[in-house]
């Protein structure tokens, strides 16, 4: 063999070693996020709706942990159960339902050491380097699950590198969460002194007389408690009522 086969030769391996170091991770990391879909939306907007008002009058409601203004026509119906309350009304052809959930949400904050203890992390990798990693992306740190969720509901197709294995890692990671988290049409980031929280918002036609309105789920935390969250689910044929029940929303401390 001659000494330029050698060398070739040499230089093929050393090639093909480092293609699949750098190449593998990479390609495996691009297949699993290349069809998924919420990416590709807008990311979240800030709300800025925080004047809006009831068209009608209204009632205060409560379930022990928030209380909430709602048109007063609304009547609290028999479907009411452990996990919470439901009202609702008939306007014109469209059946309009607010539900009060009364669970608390569990804390998903990708800061906590907790979180991983379970996970089989390859050697060397802690979970503040993983935290590190959601940094890159570029939406803050995850430091709370308001701070989670606010990082995810950000989240666009531009933020992904192929070249950047830790960036494109943590992409993958965060995209994914996001097909669960923030599959409806448009997501507001909604912040004021005492409430933070997210706004998922779609379009909604009523399935019984195809009247249309909106159907949002109203995500919220204390302000001053980050890391537990409450739900609120409304439809109605008006988004100004929406908007002006949210920002009546009051935890009961």
């Amino acid at each position: 063999m001659t000494r330029k086969k050698k060398v070739f030769i040499a230089v093929t391996v050393v090639l093909l070693i480092a293609a699949v170091v750098f190449l593998v991770p990479r390609l495996l990391v691009y297949l699993s996020v290349k069809n998924l879909t919420m990416v590709d939306n807008p990311p979240a907007v800030n709300f800025t709706e925080y004047d809006a008002d009831f068209t009608c009058g209204t009632v205060k409601v409560e379930n022990g942990l928030y209380s909430m203004e709602i048109p007063s026509d609304f009547t609290k119906t028999d479907r009411a159960s452990d996990k919470g309350s439901f009202y609702q009304r008939v306007n014109g052809d469209f059946k309009e339902n607010i539900f009060m959930s009364e669970t608390i949400g569990e804390s998903f904050n990708l800061s906590d050491p907790e979180l991983y203890d379970d996970a089989d992390s390859p050697k060397g990798i802690s979970p503040e380097k993983i935290v590190e990693w959601f940094e890159i992306l570029g939406h803050g740190a995850p430091d709370s699950t308001y701070d989670t969720l606010r990082m995810i509901s950000l989240l666009t197709r531009d933020d992904y590198s192929f070249l950047n294995l830790k960036k494109g890692t943590a992409f993958a990671a965060i995209a994914l969460m996001k097909e669960v988290e923030f599959s409806m049409e448009n997501t507001y980031i909604y912040e004021r002194e005492d409430i933070c929280g997210f706004i998922n918002m779609s379009d909604y036609a009523d399935k019984e007389t195809g009247a249309k309105g909106v159907y949002v789920i109203f995500e919220f935390f204390d302000t001053s408690s980050l890391d537990n969250s409450y739900i609120i689910a409304l439809k109605t044929a008006s988004e100004q009522d929406i908007y002006a029940a949210i920002n009546s929303v009051k935890i009961i401390k």
